[in-house]
């Protein structure tokens, strides 16, 4: 009769123990999938006139932003952000720094698609920390 005791206890809290994985599991995809997206477009004209050997510049780049951002769980959430700048316009007699165009003045905003921020943060109370790659502005 112990034996079958130990038995049905183990079984029940080997049931327990799945349940509670199973609502963590729920919790995290409700995380992941209650998250946002977001982005942003910025269409910019540069121009640069030096008195220099240099010729002037004009450039029209489009930087596109697009990331998603989790939703809490448990204190835990995500963000992942891209970045992309391409020429626009056919506009483009500048210098971009990578070698594009050496005799005209530098505009520093080479064609480029990279990621811009990903992190995990945790929030506990008024303590937040942040791990990975992240942009600070101030």
């Amino acid at each position: 009769m112990q034996c079958v005791m130990k038995k049905a206890g183990l079984a029940i809290a080997i049931a327990l123990m799945g349940g509670s994985v199973q609502a963590a599991q729920t919790g995290f995809h409700e995380a992941l999938s209650k998250g946002e997206v977001y982005g942003d477009l910025r269409l910019r004209f540069e121009q640069v006139q030096q008195d220099n050997a240099l010729r002037d510049a004009e450039s029209v780049t489009l930087r596109t932003r697009l990331g998603y951002r989790t939703a809490d769980y448990n204190g835990l959430s995500g963000l992942v952000e891209f970045e992309d700048v391409r020429n626009v316009a056919g506009l483009d007699d500048y210098n971009d720094t990578l070698g594009k165009n050496p005799n005209y003045s530098v505009i520093a905003d080479p064609e480029t698609t990279e990621l811009d921020q990903a992190y995990l943060q945790y929030r506990f109370g008024d303590i937040t920390g942040l791990l990975g790659r992240q942009v600070i502005t101030y």
